[in-house]
């Protein structure tokens, strides 16, 4: 003899659990397609990240081209490391745009991401010059490039 409420009780069940696969899966493919860019000197190195924080694109101008080697690398695994930054509050927006900003979720995943590579705004605060307004004299004004 079946019970209609432990009926209807499992056929809710099931439905939230479909409903929270979709939605992982739905957050996954859209975390997969996130990047973070960022830009040095004036955008003469420039570096994409995918969602790993991995390199996904990196761009150097003849400006960045004329740098020591040493000096070029330097520039070039800070600006990584900038766009690794950037890439915690891209998440973050994607994550919340999925689950909504209240979610406990998207709050884990953001946090997560901002342990293992930082926050944009510590960037800046560790080296303010390779953060500053492009059209500023400071210390990698137009001039000296």
């Amino acid at each position: 003899m079946a019970y209609p409420d432990a009926d209807d009780m499992l056929r809710q069940f099931e439905a939230r659990i479909d409903e929270q696969l979709a939605q992982a899966d739905r957050l996954r493919s859209v975390m997969e397609s996130v990047q973070a860019s960022n830009e040095v000197r004036d955008g003469a190195i420039a570096v994409t990240v995918d969602s790993s924080g991995g390199l996904a694109d990196l761009r150097l101008s003849a400006a960045a081209l004329r740098l020591g080697p040493q000096e070029l690398a330097s520039e070039i695994l800070a600006c990584a490391k900038g766009a690794q930054a950037k890439l915690a509050q891209a998440i973050g927006q994607t994550v919340s745009g999925v689950l909504g900003p209240q979610s406990e979720t998207a709050d884990f995943v953001v946090q997560a991401y901002t342990d293992k590579f930082g926050s944009a705004a510590e960037e800046q605060a560790e080296d303010p010059d390779r953060y500053r307004d492009p059209y500023s004299e400071q210390k990698w004004g137009r001039g000296n490039q």
